[in-house]
């Protein structure tokens, strides 16, 4: 595809070039181009979107791959709503979707699927969940919910619950774990919900509630005290996670963000949001109810 710069775009950044002349083309995807040198202008590729274009400039996407779908080519799928309201969108994030693009990541995360469902809304990031964990998600609609969420999640100012398998059981029922990460304070309690005996090893469902929201937190702290997540190769022994996965085929780890709870920016109500569990957890604990605040035990 090749586009001639006019006056009417002269003096705009590449960038704003795309969003007008091909809005389909998520930012994600753009970037990808960038990397492999697919973006040319005046004939020589680009390492940037912030590039200023002058008139009679010459724009060209050379070799989009037909196997990696822009987000208007994208699977449409159907995202688990848990509350929507004019500033504020609250979904179940299925396990195995990436919330936005990395290195690993470029073009089908959930924000383009909803970009893609509804080309006209605008969504902005207040935090961030891994590709293999699912549950609760916020994502604001307008920039200043944006500002007053990502400011309460800094603050610690939001509660959150994860629910967690990992290898092993504790000896304790529970405890706290107050190990710094990244020479940053990160403060987690924990409890155990359930544990089983399953191919022969031993599993558990670990409760961890979070007030900081340190890169990793649940999965590194349950790792510092001998009870890394079952399948995560970052944080646990790769030969157990091998046999985990190829016994059970499960690809990654089960971690789920089981409820949130903040003060609604606006109203300052109290706000709490639930999301059931993947049927993954099924496999290991088909008696475990959605009444996790009890003490009950199962296998």
């Amino acid at each position: 595809m090749k586009w001639k710069i006019g006056q009417e775009l002269a003096g705009k950044t590449l960038n704003r070039f795309f969003k007008k002349q091909a809005p389909s083309l998520p930012a994600s995807v753009l970037y990808r181009l960038i990397r492999q040198k697919k973006i040319l202008v005046d004939g020589l590729a680009v390492n940037r979107l912030n590039l200023l274009l002058k008139e009679g400039t010459e724009v060209e996407i050379r070799d989009i791959d037909p196997k990696r779908p822009t987000a208007a080519q994208a699977p449409m799928v159907r995202l688990s709503i848990l509350f929507e309201d004019e500033s504020l969108l609250v979904l179940n994030k299925p396990r195995g979707l990436s919330v936005h693009s990395g290195k690993k990541n470029t073009n089908n995360t959930l924000i383009d699927i909803l970009k893609a469902q509804r080309p006209k809304a605008s969504f902005y990031l207040v935090h961030r969940l891994d590709r293999d964990t699912s549950g609760v998600f916020l994502v604001a609609k307008d920039r200043e919910t944006a500002a007053a969420l990502g400011k309460a999640f800094k603050m610690g100012q939001v509660t959150k619950t994860y629910l967690a398998l990992v290898l092993g059981k504790p000896q304790q029922i529970q405890g706290l774990v107050a190990e710094p990460l990244d020479s940053k304070s990160a403060l987690s309690s924990f409890r155990v919900i359930a544990s089983t005996v399953s191919q022969e090893r031993i599993l558990s469902v670990i409760e961890v509630k979070t007030a900081t929201g340190r890169k990793h937190q649940v999965r590194r702290h349950l790792a510092s005290i001998g009870l890394p997540l079952a399948g995560d190769n970052d944080y646990g022994p790769w030969q157990q996670n091998r046999l985990f996965q190829r016994d059970f085929r499960i690809k990654g780890f089960l971690l789920h963000s089981f409820s949130l709870s903040l003060l609604r920016p606006l109203s300052k109500m109290e706000i709490s949001f639930k999301a059931p569990l993947p049927k993954e957890w099924q496999l290991f604990f088909p008696n475990l109810k959605e009444g996790l605040g009890t003490e009950e035990r199962f296998g």
